[in-house]
Order: structure tokens, then sequence, then C-alpha cells
């Protein structure tokens, strides 16, 4: 389906239009599917450094659109997955399966981690103008995400819908994760040492958050513990 609301007048207008014509062209398609079966991604770097090195003040002068691209790629991506969820779900299943098992996930996850670090890097500074404008865009994203989960245009709280929508998916993934927890030298025990660590870290410095946030989770799991024990206080061996 291509009917939609259109805003005529941008260039992205105008080149839907264009685009529905050319694809009326058998020579267009053959020469996409062409290009996109020889793209060479481990040549990308090249690409990224010679735009921002090879003329720096051409870059910095598109880096001043970069709102209005990011904009329309999230735009296109929302869109796009809203069409994705129209198909059934095994035909679904089958094409995010062959896209996810040819995704070069080391480089994905160099990628996350250098955003992290990054962040992490800037949110040192205690820049405000910064820190404001990243709340006003958390505000954004907790409010789509609510919309999107819950189905109803109204809704402005993310909490309740994300309790609903993703506690049974946890669960369905917290017995995976437990065993690779046990496993000696694994990541996943690698992570949660260092979680733990973390936590007395933040006790330590952070006394309202561990009395607001922290002690009502912990009573939560003590509830849980013994209820897996058969009753038992979490303080008692198990006979």
């Amino acid at each position: 389906m291509i009917d939609g609301p259109i805003q005529p007048g941008g260039p992205i207008e105008g080149a839907g239009r264009v685009l529905r014509e050319l694809l009326r062209t058998p020579g267009f398609k053959k020469a996409v599917r062409t290009l996109i079966t020889e793209l060479d991604p481990e040549n990308t770097a090249l690409l990224v450094r010679t735009l921002m090195w090879e003329d720096p003040e051409f870059f910095l002068g598109l880096m001043g659109g970069a709102p209005s691209v990011a904009n329309t790629m999230v735009e296109g991506s929302l869109e796009l997955t809203r069409q994705l969820s129209t198909f059934p779900p095994p035909l679904l299943a089958g094409f995010l399966a062959g896209i996810v098992e040819r995704l070069d996930g080391e480089s994905l996850g160099e990628m996350i981690g250098t955003t992290l670090a990054t962040y992490i890097r800037l949110s040192e500074l205690g820049d405000e103008s910064l820190a404001e404008a990243s709340a006003d865009l958390h505000r954004g994203i907790s409010r789509g995400l609510a919309r999107s989960l819950s189905g109803d245009e109204q809704v402005e709280s993310t909490a309740d819908v994300l309790l609903e929508r993703l506690l049974p998916l946890a669960a369905s993934r917290v017995s995976r994760m437990g065993e690779e927890a046990k496993r000696e030298g694994s990541d996943t025990a690698r992570l949660v040492k260092g979680l733990a660590q973390g936590m007395k870290d933040i006790a330590r410095d952070n006394p309202e958050f561990m009395e607001g946030v922290v002690a009502p989770l912990a009573e939560a799991w003590r509830a849980s513990l013994a209820g897996s024990d058969g009753g038992n206080d979490p303080g008692e061996v198990a006979p």
C-alpha cells in the first residue's frame, strides 16, 4: 500500500513521485538489484573518512542538515516497520532470519560500544544544553514507545505498557540467561559480576536510589526466591 498523507513541495515528496515512475521500468529495477548485490560494506569506513576529511568545510556544512537526515531515516524506518508488521508472522520471521544471519554482529557490537563510550565521555562534561536536549528526546521516545506498544494514541506513560509487554518476554529469556551465568567465564557470568560490583558502588554513592528503587525491587526478588524454595525463607537452607 502506498496511499497515505502527503506533504507536497519537498525533495522527498518529489523523489517519491520519480521513484514511482522508475519502478515501472524493468531496467531501473535490474540496475538497483545489481548495485545491492555488489555492495562492499567493508569499504564504508573509507567512504566516511573521505567525506569527513577530504573537505572538512563541506562536511561541516552537511552536518548542519544532520537532524533532517536523521529524522528522515527515523520516519523511513518507522514506516518500514509499520508495513512489515502487516506481513503474516511466518513470512516475516523467514524474511528477518535471512537478514539477521547476514549481519556483521562484531561490527554492530563495536558500533554500539563506541557510541556508549562516546556518550559516557560526553555525560562526564556536565553540559546543561546537551542534558536538556537529551531529556526532551527521552520524553519523546517514552511517549512514542507507549503509543506504539499500547496501540492507544492518547497514552503518555511508558511504565505500565512496558511492564505489560516486556515482563512476559523477559520471563521467557530468564532460564537461558541463568544457564549462561552459571557457566564460568561466559560473557553473562562476567556481566553479572560486573553489575554486582557496580551495584555496590551505586549503593555507596546514591542512598536515595537504593531506598526508592533498589529496596522495592530487592523485596520483590526476596519474595520470588522464597517462592522458588517452596516457601522457605531465603536466609534458610532448604532441606
